[in-house]
């Protein structure tokens, strides 16, 4: 019973840090690399990050905190067109050419040329 009652409370600790790591990415305070780790630390699958991790960007763009190497990463796993992310960058204050060469310096050429 003890051992029950342990292991309960320790998935309840562990998914609190998760709800928190989820939290701070959305929230644009967390890096992609940080939070994978949390959930691969937590156990979940492949699967089952690279769903979180989608639905974690897609949020963070629905609230406007997608930082400029979000906005590469979310070309780069074909959630957004290289023209939205070149637009964005430039209403950041980037030149049209600049916005170029920072897509092409993150994303991997055979995405940029898919694109």
């Amino acid at each position: 019973m003890v051992e029950s009652l342990v292991n309960g409370k320790l998935y309840e600790l562990r998914d609190k840090i998760i709800d928190e790591a989820v939290d701070l990415f959305e929230a644009g305070e967390l890096n992609e690399r940080d939070l994978v780790s949390y959930l691969e630390t937590a156990g979940w699958s492949t699967d089952e990050i690279d769903m979180q991790v989608t639905a974690s960007f897609l949020a963070r763009s629905a609230k406007g905190k997608l930082t400029n190497t979000d906005l590469a990463n979310a070309v780069e796993k074909g959630l957004m067109p290289w023209a939205e992310a070149r637009t964005r960058l430039e209403m950041r204050g980037f030149t049209w050419e600049d916005a170029e060469m920072y897509l092409k310096l993150r994303v991997p050429e055979k995405k940029w040329r898919e694109s």
